[in-house]
């Protein structure tokens, strides 16, 4: 019996000495469909020919195809991403900045091109916060609503005109579609139960609709 409790009072120390082997990829590995990195693989293969030879020469990285197998269950494929040299390392910052920049831009476009289809569709500036804090970002059949629009990114039907409120108390930087106060951002809406569910720091809400 004695034996008995002493192996048990040693199980606390033999599990802290336990490791959890880590099964994801090395850092400087993408996605084997990462566009930008497939296509800089594709072009190192390409035949010498031309311009495609001028711009293959070019290229400031090394990268391979690498077997994934080893990696989150060997489900995906990855390619590794190797400077040729320092030089080269940071001619690669510079134009993967140059794409960020880009990127940020189209967004904006995209953002500029949403706001001006909102205000096709009759939401004014005077009734884009005539029902609370929160922007009136649809109009639908002659109603107006808060939250999420039908041609937002990955949408679906049960999170149409749907916001989120911050229930924890982490300092957070709102934006349209998150507020600290339900009531505060939109004066006719209820709890989202459904899609409330298992989240920790979120609730979300529904706008039912406002009448001028």
């Amino acid at each position: 019996m004695n034996m008995i409790l002493i192996l048990l009072s040693l199980i606390p120390y033999a599990m802290a000495d336990i490791v959890m082997e880590d099964h994801s990829p090395p850092g400087n590995f993408t996605l084997g469909e990462n566009i930008i990195m497939s296509s800089l693989w594709a072009m190192g293969l390409c035949t010498c020919i031309g311009k495609v030879c001028e711009y293959k020469k070019k290229i400031p990285v090394l990268v391979n195809p690498e077997d994934g197998k080893y990696y989150d269950g060997g489900h995906k494929t990855y390619l590794s991403v190797i400077p040729k040299d320092k030089e080269a390392f940071e001619k690669f910052k510079k134009d993967i900045n140059e794409v960020k920049r880009v990127i940020t831009y189209l967004e904006k476009q995209e953002e500029y091109e949403k706001e001006n289809e909102i205000f096709k569709e009759g939401v004014t500036e005077e009734v884009k916060y005539k029902f609370g804090t929160g922007e009136i970002r649809s109009k639908v059949d002659g109603k107006y609503y808060h939250g999420k629009r039908n041609d937002d990114k990955g949408i679906t039907e049960s999170r149409l005109y749907t916001f989120k409120e911050r229930i924890d108390k982490t300092q957070v930087k709102m934006n349209k579609l998150i507020t600290k106060d339900h009531n505060d951002y939109c004066c006719n809406c209820s709890l989202d139960i459904e899609n409330s569910k298992r989240r920790r720091v979120y609730d979300i809400y529904k706008c039912n609709g406002h009448t001028l």
